[in-house]
């Protein structure tokens, strides 16, 4: 039997963004905008007009939000770890409109200081956070704006939650445990209290934070099966596919059969599956 412990804690290191989880996000990289987008639009509203300025986009991942931002006239540099994320990103700006950078935000040094730093989701998988936004900040002009979205508990994100639900029967209570709140991964800063200390104690003023709800789609909405296509997602990426990469065939096709189930629930009239999102837009000045 494989253990939570082994499976789940480690899902989404620096080094899974670098390779493994990376290269899924990748693959499924319009579902998985598609699925950030709802929480991540009002971020971006949140940051405002930036046409003029020079913007950091933090986690930038396959370009969604740093495409976005270079349209409406500023001057965009996009970081992430992945080289796959990145290189997807760079074949969809045909514009060379955006400066995509390799590396670790946390350590690159930049020729120009920046106006404004915008992070979707990108925020939370820093193994040493004091030391990445105390540099992220003397990367900024005094007064630059911040605007970071998180997701909040993961009882409170359907996404996660329900594909768990859907396995528990299967996989059992301790392997369907939701994940917790804190430390590297994606609900690294759902506790306000975690991010308020972060960045205040990293020289950011002015700090507020609003909850935001969506609905979000899972899966290729348009995809000629949307459920499977859902289905399909929450098995290679989310917290119950960490749980299943160590589990057997039979044990997958069976959680399969179960999720399958439990989406048809939440099937719209256009086919799409879509569950409940819960994130934080967290703003700040430098």
């Amino acid at each position: 039997m494989w253990s939570i412990v082994e499976e789940e804690r480690a899902v989404a290191t620096k080094a899974d963004w670098m390779g493994r989880v990376g290269k899924e996000w990748a693959k499924r990289s319009d579902a998985l905008d598609a699925l950030l987008a709802p929480v991540g639009d009002v971020g971006l509203q949140k940051m405002g007009g930036v046409a003029g300025e020079q913007i950091l986009d933090l986690g930038c991942g396959a370009g969604t939000t740093a495409l976005a931002l270079a349209q409406t006239g500023a001057t965009i540099t996009g970081v992430d770890v992945s080289p796959d994320l990145l290189g997807l990103a760079a074949e969809r700006d045909e514009a060379d409109a955006v400066n995509w950078v390799l590396g670790d935000a946390s350590a690159i040094k930049y020729p120009t200081a920046f106006d404004g730093l915008y992070s979707r989701c990108g925020a939370m998988f820093f193994d040493q956070p004091m030391i990445a936004f105390a540099h992220l900040r003397f990367q900024m002009r005094p007064g630059a704006r911040l605007v970071v979205v998180c997701w909040r508990d993961a009882e409170q994100n359907a996404w996660a939650r329900v594909p768990l639900e859907a396995a528990q029967d299967i996989l059992g209570a301790e392997m369907t445990a939701l994940p917790p709140a804190g430390g590297i991964g994606p609900f690294g800063w759902a506790r306000a209290q975690t991010f308020i200390d972060i960045l205040q104690s990293t020289g950011w003023s002015d700090l507020e934070h609003d909850p935001v709800d969506r609905l979000a789609p899972v899966g290729q909405v348009d995809d000629d099966d949307p459920l499977e296509s859902a289905v399909a997602q929450c098995l290679r990426i989310g917290p119950l596919a960490s749980r299943l990469r160590a589990a057997p065939p039979t044990t997958k096709t069976l959680v399969a059969d179960a999720l399958r189930k439990t989406l048809e629930r939440f099937q719209h009239k256009d086919g799409a599956v879509k569950l409940g999102s819960a994130a934080w837009v967290i703003s700040a000045r430098a």
